[in-house]
């Protein structure tokens, strides 16, 4: 999943690779995710942003929707 994070208020869904986790877990483009693992947009500097996007298998994230509803990742070895 490749995040976009030019919107002030949420991260944007950019890209979710067809068959990966976020696929699965039902991410879409376009969607907002609030909080990454209870951080707020605002608290991901682009370091940290590229380090989630490109996790180590295994690597576990909680991501609360703009709606509200929560979602789980486990990162695996994709590409």
């Amino acid at each position: 999943m490749v995040l976009d994070k030019s919107s002030t208020d949420a991260f944007t869904v950019a890209f979710v690779s067809p068959n990966s986790p976020a696929e699965r877990a039902g991410f879409k483009k376009g969607e907002k995710i609030a909080l990454i693992d209870g951080k707020p947009l605002a608290a991901w500097p682009v370091e940290q942003t590229i380090a989630f996007q490109m996790a180590e298998a295994g690597t576990a994230h909680t991501l609360k929707m703009l709606d509200g509803t929560v979602r789980q990742i486990t990162a695996v070895d994709f590409f």
